[in-house]
């Protein structure tokens, strides 16, 4: 059996299911300019979520930054940091807000909200829409050429087939389904991306012959064979030292009994819940308070391990620690108004209450 028929049996059953998720996107669609832009705002967060993980990172990721990565070794990694602590700041500082305040403008797209709302201000729309179509023009071209170039490499295919199909693929459920079309299509490939990346990690360390056998060919490089002048050097220097204090720290359980340091802990990322939670629908309300009633549990068995690895003589340093629990005693509060998991019912009161 050809090597190509599996991949080419897998690429048009993936194909279909797509074009099928569009289609059923479309079906829900409502015949409103809303709807087709922003898909009636009600999209769940983390179709959202996945949706802008696969936009952002599909292409650029598979193609170009594995790529990038092959010719510059694990420095590339750095690459990957400051994309994501990007997207991160970006979702954390700026999105939330832009959801809100576009909402109360009526605002559609980012050249609306830019323009002012209501209060249009038309030379600003027209710069927005012209930088739009610049930029994702190039975005799309740029996805395009990814797709027909992965379709060349497996089917040999020439370049302007894979960018046509792509094009009239996209065109088509966008049309047909709007945004939301998008968004569900996107959420499907993002899934995808991540259990593809699991596998790739899976066969890569079983090619080394397991992590024992990743760390022994780890062990086998001569770090004097990089030039004096390499970032190679300080990039083998890092990995190699954060393999050894994880196979370490796998050694003797670190991760299932030390579960707070000077920096964070179970109770710290808790109290951060209030900030990183979206809060635009009833189910978000509804998922956040549910949230809140597990935390006696989480709190009750951490302090009950936490216990087991004193018992266990799993202990850290007392210095670091002095005054470590006034970050425990500023989430105490006897009134309940003044506690920081109060204060999304501080904000605005959406209609559904």
């Amino acid at each position: 059996m050809s090597k190509t028929l599996p991949v080419a049996i897998s690429f048009v059953a993936f194909l279909l299911l797509f074009t099928g998720v569009g289609i059923y996107a479309a079906s829900r669609k409502k015949n409103t300019t809303e709807d087709y832009l922003l898909a009636s705002r009600d999209v769940n967060p983390w179709m959202t979520g996945l949706s802008a993980f696969a936009t952002a990172h599909s292409g650029g990721m598979f193609i170009s930054s594995i790529g990038w990565i092959y010719t510059v070794g694990i420095s590339g990694m750095w690459l990957l940091v400051g994309w994501f602590l990007g997207d991160y700041i970006a979702w954390f500082f700026v999105h939330r807000r832009l959801r809100e305040v576009s909402e109360e403008t009526n605002s559609e797209t980012i050249g609306s909200f830019l323009a002012g709302g209501y209060q249009q201000s038309r030379p600003i729309a027209v710069v927005s829409a012209l930088v739009t179509i610049a930029f994702l023009g190039a975005y799309a071209a740029a996805q395009l050429v990814a797709g027909s170039k992965a379709l060349h490499v497996i089917f040999g295919w020439d370049y302007s087939i894979g960018i046509v199909l792509g094009a009239a693929i996209v065109v088509a459920y966008c049309f047909s389904g709007g945004i939301r079309a998008s968004i569900w299509t996107d959420a499907l490939q993002s899934s995808l991306m991540f259990i593809a990346m699991l596998g790739m990690l899976a066969v890569t360390v079983a090619a080394c012959g397991g992590f024992g056998g990743l760390w022994q060919q780890l062990e086998a490089i001569d770090p004097e064979q990089f030039p004096g002048d390499s970032a190679a050097r300080i990039d083998y220097a890092v990995i190699k030292r954060d393999f050894e204090d994880a196979l370490a720290a796998a050694e003797h359980d670190h991760t299932r009994f030390v579960l707070f340091n000077t920096y964070r802990g179970w109770f710290t990322g808790f109290a951060s819940l209030p900030n990183r939670s979206p809060f635009f629908t009833q189910t978000d309300y509804k998922s956040y308070v549910a949230r809140l009633s597990r935390f006696p549990d989480m709190n009750r068995n951490g302090i009950e391990r936490s216990r087991e690895a004193v018992r266990l003589g799993m202990t850290q340093a007392c210095e670091p620690f002095e005054g470590f629990e006034a970050k425990i005693a500023a989430q105490i509060e006897d009134d309940p108004e003044k506690s920081v998991f109060w204060r999304p019912y501080d904000r605005e009161k959406p209609a559904f209450f």
